[in-house]
């Protein structure tokens, strides 16, 4: 965003913003930048990898528990 454009949005959308220096928001930058790399780290990570497969796991006794029900039925 240009910086006239930045600085209008922040006087009349965020009043209590206005007049933060400029190192106060490069710092929540780094913040959000930080937890973006944790929420993705967390995602795609090894502990995923075991939900998954647990899901998987979970699945295949439904499905085998609903195909004995199927087959009791008959």
């Amino acid at each position: 965003m240009k910086p006239a454009k930045l600085r209008r949005h922040l006087e009349t959308k965020h009043k209590e913003l206005s007049e933060k220096s400029q190192s106060f928001f490069k710092i929540k930058a780094s913040e959000l930048e930080r937890s973006k790399k944790i929420i993705h780290k967390t995602a795609t990570g090894t502990n995923n990898e075991s939900a998954v497969l647990a899901s998987y796991q979970v699945s295949l006794l439904i499905a085998k528990r609903a195909s004995l029900t199927q087959l009791l039925k008959n």
